[in-house]
């Protein structure tokens, strides 16, 4: 639900209230020591970390919550929230893998990076000489 009011805009997503006034930037919100996240798109880091918080899906405490700023992610045109397309997350470069995603070349469900573009597991990479540098 999104409000104006002479203060400017805020967006309001269950129960959390954001005030809008910088640009929309990505954000990986996870456990200190966790792999497990989520790809979050925010004005901050403090607000992303509210948003994934109340999920409730965070095993941790408060202070435990880390917030990783995705210098590369483009999510301008993206709501602010968490980004449930996993894919969709992935291609925006807010997170660097999905530990159960699909290959677009093989179909095989395995860990996935983005490579040139395309979802792609590590052995069809190989096979496709996109691996520089990594």
């Amino acid at each position: 639900m999104l409000k104006e009011n002479t203060c400017g805009t805020y967006y309001c997503i269950d129960k959390v209230v954001i005030k809008v006034t910088k640009k929309k930037k990505g954000y990986f919100v996870n456990e200190k020591d966790g792999d497990y996240g989520f790809s979050v798109v925010a004005n901050s880091g403090k607000d992303a970390k509210r948003i994934a918080w109340e999920t409730g899906d965070l095993d941790c405490d408060y202070t435990e919550v880390r917030v990783t700023w995705k210098r590369k992610a483009s999510v301008e045109d993206l709501p602010i929230g968490i980004i449930e397309n996993e894919n969709l997350a992935l291609r925006r470069e807010v997170c660097d893998y999905l530990e159960y995603g699909e290959c677009e070349e093989c179909e095989e469900i395995a860990t996935v990076q983005l490579y040139e573009k395309r979802i792609l597991c590590k052995n069809c990479a190989e096979t496709l000489n996109l691996m520089k540098g990594r």
